[in-house]
């Protein structure tokens, strides 16, 4: 055990307020331009790495606005930060945004800019409350749309999994549908059928539409799909999310009979 998770138990903070913490070190400690940021960015399940990373890209980027590869990957780091915290999230969606902003001005015919401008659009709409989110609809739909029809395939058919997530989870007055979602997720599956995300946003709209033994399946799919090595820590994110969903869908019931006992 380290000393900061030794500290962390004694004083009894939470998961988040230990990240939280590990993340300022790091960006007290990091020096600007040191180190491998790809290596640092590969054990991003430590906050501290994560940020280590995202400061060197940053740096380059200001030394060379048009580092289209230290956008993309500042875009992506930020978002990864931002999605992992508690508090303080929104500074990270606005620094991915940014980033993608760049990335985009460098490359305006490649699909990774938009994938990742959609990407921290849509997680700052979800945590800046109601006015971001209906400031951001448009815009978030528009650049997964844009990163989709330049490169379909991209990151495995992401775009269409985040576009799937859009449509279900915005309201149907302001343009939503659970119809236009299960139809995007189906396209992200078939891009990369094992797509642990893919799965698992088919299944919240599948339960949207009632579908619930389809929403089981796809549950069940996620927990058992293999992992891409270079999505490991998303991959273990998605299929946490997954078990605990399934585990709210089986009830007690269900439990009980997996179980060989009677319900209580």
């Amino acid at each position: 055990m380290t000393k900061r998770a030794r500290l962390c138990r004694l004083f009894g903070l939470t998961a988040a307020a230990c990240a939280a913490l590990a993340l300022l070190s790091a960006l007290r400690a990091a020096a600007p331009g040191s180190g491998d940021p790809d290596a640092l960015f590969r054990d991003r399940e430590d906050l501290g790495l994560a940020a280590q990373a995202a400061k060197i890209w940053a740096a380059r980027l200001e030394t060379n606005p048009a580092d289209y590869d230290a956008a993309c990957k500042l875009a992506r780091a930020e978002h990864w930060i931002g999605e992992r915290l508690a508090r303080d999230r929104t500074r990270h969606f606005k620094a991915g945004m940014a980033a993608a902003r760049q990335a985009i001005a460098a490359g305006p015919e490649r699909a990774d800019g938009y994938f990742w401008l959609g990407a921290n659009l849509g997680s700052h709409a979800g945590a800046g409350g109601i006015l971001a989110a209906l400031r951001y609809l448009k815009p978030t739909r528009q650049a997964f749309e844009t990163s989709v029809r330049i490169d379909p395939r991209f990151n495995k058919g992401t775009a269409w999994c985040l576009l799937g997530k859009y449509y279900e989870a915005v309201p149907g007055l302001f343009g939503g549908s659970k119809t236009k979602a299960e139809a995007m997720l189906r396209r992200c599956l078939a891009v990369d059928p094992d797509s642990i995300p893919g799965h698992y946003y088919l299944a919240e709209t599948l339960l949207g539409l009632k579908r619930a033994d389809e929403a089981r399946e796809a549950l069940l799919a996620a927990i058992a799909a293999p992992v891409d090595p270079d999505f490991g820590p998303e991959a273990r994110v998605w299929k946490r999310k997954a078990a605990r969903l399934l585990q709210e869908l089986e009830g007690p019931a269900d439990r009980a009979a997996a179980a060989g006992r009677r319900p209580e």
